[in-house]
This record gives structure tokens, C-alpha cells and sequence, in this order.
């Protein structure tokens, strides 16, 4: 599906599909959206975890036009590539010219310059106020899991992992309202911060089954998690 803006006047252009640093399983198209009615360009991201489906990612564009006077004020275009740099970032190369896309051309110019993100948070998601969502039930691998996180200073992070039996009910010591280890709140700007259950980030979940894991959210945006050994 196209994303919801200007549907019929929307006209996709290349793709700069790649797939994400370090891992191949997650692969990522950055199209450039270019509407015929108002002769503007976005860059969107779309998704897919088979290379053969793909779902628009919500939010809007990631990357828009320079501001007037710079040399990419009148469209971008994402360029194929997407890889690590230092500080603990990604970021994509792309190029920017100075008028529209179908403007009169007598004075173009162009350049080139890289869109840079924090690791893992081309996307996210997010919660202004309170909200919850649960993973689909995930066979984990691993005994620390972490996060991915950034919260308001009054906002927070918890998680649950719920186990088959009986009735997806909350591992002991695994509940975000357990008493016999609540997950401890987790608050501030994170690119991997353990999950931590009555003092201890080991995940002692079953191996013999699968495990969902609830994230209940307050002000705040969770871009991933990963389990680690």
C-alpha cells in the first residue's frame, strides 16, 4: 500500500534498497515520494523481513528537502547504501538539488552529503502518554535482554515476559507487576540498556517454549531490543 498523502499524485522514485548493518534478516528500501501536484520530493522507509513483502514504515518521511538557500532545497534522492559510522550511528549517502524536481533547469545545482540517525532508530515506536504493546510469541535466544529507549524525564519503560503455561501468564520474577521481581522502570536515552528484574538482568524464561514479551510505555519510544548472551 502507498503511504495515505496525496495518493493519487504520488509517484515513487528508485528504491535505495539495502539491508540493515550487521543484519541481513531486516531489509530496508528508502523510495523517494515525489508528488506531481506540488513538484515535491520525501524520502519514506519501507520494511520487509523476506525481501518479498513490504510494508510502509508510519511517521512520515525521513528525510525532506534543505532549508531555502541550500543545495538540497528543491528535492532529494536517497542513494543506495546504508552502513555504520562512529559515535554509534548509521547513515545513508543521498543527493539534494537546489530547485524542484521539474523545475526549469537553467540554474541547477546539486551536491551530495550523508543522513545520519543513532543506531537502531531510523523508526520507533512511540507513546505521548500511556501505552502497551506485546511481540508475537518469539523462541529467545540469549540471557540479557536490551533495549533501545528514549523517554520524556518523566516517562518509563517496563517489560513483561509471558510464558505458554498456564495461559501466557507472567514468568515468576518476570512481571512488570510481579511482586517476586517487578521490572525495574527504565527511563533516560539508551542504545542498549538491560531489562533488569528484581536487581538482575539475567532472563531465566523457559527454553522449551515460546515467550512474549509485554512493553508497557510512558512517554517514551522504544526503536528495538535484542537478546544477548
Amino acid at each position: 500500500t502507498m503511504p495515505p498523502e496525496n495518493l493519487a499524485m504520488t509517484v515513487i522514485y528508485t528504491n535505495g534498497k539495502v539491508t540493515y548493518p550487521g543484519d541481513p534478516t531486516t531489509h530496508i528500501m528508502f523510495p523517494t515520494l515525489y508528488d506531481r501536484a506540488l513538484d515535491t520530493t520525501t524520502v519514506a522507509v519501507a520494511t520487509s523481513s523476506d525481501d518479498i513483502a513490504w510494508d510502509w514504515v508510519p511517521g512520515g518521511p525521513v528525510l525532506k528537502p534543505g532549508v531555502d538557500g541550500a543545495f538540497d532545497s528543491g528535492c532529494v534522492f536517497a542513494c543506495k547504501g546504508l552502513v555504520d559510522f562512529p559515535g554509534a550511528q548509521v547513515g545513508m549517502a543521498y543527493t539534494g538539488y537546489n530547485l524542484p524536481h521539474k523545475y526549469p533547469r537553467e540554474q541547477l545545482q546539486s551536491g551530495s552529503a550523508l543522513a545520519l540517525w543513532p543506531r537502531g532508530r531510523i523508526a520507533g515506536l512511540v507513546a505521548d502518554g500511556d501505552g502497551e504493546f506485546s511481540t508475537p510469541p518469539l523462541l529467545l535466544h540469549g540471557r540479557e535482554l536490551r533495549l533501545n529507549l528514549q523517554t520524556a524525564g518523566d516517562g518509563e519503560v517496563r517489560v513483561t515476559a509471558l510464558e505458554r503455561a498456564p495461559g501466557w501468564t507472567a514468568r515468576p520474577g518476570h512481571g512488570a507487576l510481579d511482586s517476586l521481581g517487578a521490572s525495574q522502570p527504565m527511563q533516560g536515552d539508551h542504545l542498549a540498556v538491560p531489562v533488569c528484574w528484581n536487581g538482575e538482568s539475567t532472563l531465566r524464561v523457559s527454553t522449551h517454549g515460546p515467550v512474549v514479551l509485554r512493553f508497557q510505555l510512558r512517554r517514551a519510544t522504544v526503536f528495538g531490543f535484542e537478546l544477548v548472551e
